[in-house]
């Protein structure tokens, strides 16, 4: 028995090698994942329940002049930038959620984070 959770991208790749066609033995083997795993997968998919993903996205932050804020994030820390945008737009404006937002919208740049 494993004690890893099955990460969101080897439970998609099982999905699309189902859709393929591919046998759960030929999965099973091409990931590395016992075919218990894949029928735990098969199973949540056909209840309808959803593949674990990282899908974050507040529709509250389009509010936001995103180049303004892209170009305000190499000067200051985002900690800074949070409070700013608070005092703005009299929002409750959460750190962590807007910092997903930032490394969701900018994934590969350098920032300050503090």
């Amino acid at each position: 028995m494993s004690l890893e959770r099955t990460s969101a991208i080897i439970q998609k790749e099982i999905l699309q090698m189902r859709k393929e066609g591919h046998s759960m033995r030929i999965i099973s083997r091409h990931l590395r994942v016992c075919r218990k795993t894949i029928r735990k997968v098969y199973e949540q998919q056909d209840q309808g329940l959803a593949v674990a993903q990282y899908k974050y996205r507040n529709k509250d932050f389009d509010v936001f002049d995103w180049d303004k804020i892209e170009r305000k994030v190499y000067q200051t820390s985002i900690k800074e930038l949070v409070e700013e945008l608070r005092e703005q737009h009299q929002m409750d404006i959460s750190y962590m959620n807007f910092y997903r937002e930032v490394h969701r919208r900018f994934p590969a740049k350098k920032m300050l984070n503090l």
